[in-house]
């Protein structure tokens, strides 16, 4: 079986629990007098130590590969920058703090923050510009068809036809 050093949070009765198997003990006041358990550990902390040891594996296994592909890394976060090196590598965003700490110059961290904050302007200031069309469409009851004219019974029956189907086309929203 697998253990682990006890974690106790002891109370005001020196009753303590351990944090990660809730395991109770009853702690002696005198000095000497033997410790109680009140409650045996949980039988499922095997399970998580196992866990724990397995997270532990896995991510000494992706450092590993990291370390690996270290270079293709960096061509990626010079070429595709921060986000999409992240995405395409399936890297934390703190384990890529750590990368770039290990692997970069100084001035390379610099300019790849300068990067990505040029980045992150130029689809705020989109996202802007997006939004403003979206108001000035809701401000114009939410229709932004073009200049169309006005229906009119003196047209010819044919161009009263057409009109409509015209208008129907414009109307429908779209995706």
């Amino acid at each position: 079986m697998l253990t682990h050093t006890h974690i106790f949070q002891i109370d005001s009765h020196n009753i303590g629990t351990c944090s990660l198997c809730g395991e109770v003990r009853q702690f002696p006041w005198e000095k000497g007098s033997p410790v109680i358990v009140l409650k045996k550990a949980d039988s499922g902390i095997k399970q998580v130590l196992e866990k724990e040891d397995d997270m532990a594996t896995n991510n000494f296994e992706k450092h590993r590969d990291y370390e690996e592909h270290k270079e293709e890394i960096l061509a990626d976060l010079r070429s595709m920058g921060r986000p999409a090196t992240r995405k395409k590598w399936k890297i934390p965003c703190g384990t890529m703090n750590q990368l770039e700490e290990r692997w970069l110059t100084p001035l390379e961290r610099h300019d790849l923050t300068l990067r990505s904050q040029a980045e992150r302007n130029q689809a705020r200031s989109q996202a802007e510009r997006s939004q403003a069309r979206r108001q000035a469409e809701r401000k114009n009851g939410g229709n932004s068809l073009p200049s169309f004219p006005e229906f009119s019974n003196d047209w010819p029956e044919s161009v009263q036809i057409k009109w409509i189907e015209v208008y129907q086309q414009l109307s429908k929203p779209t995706a």
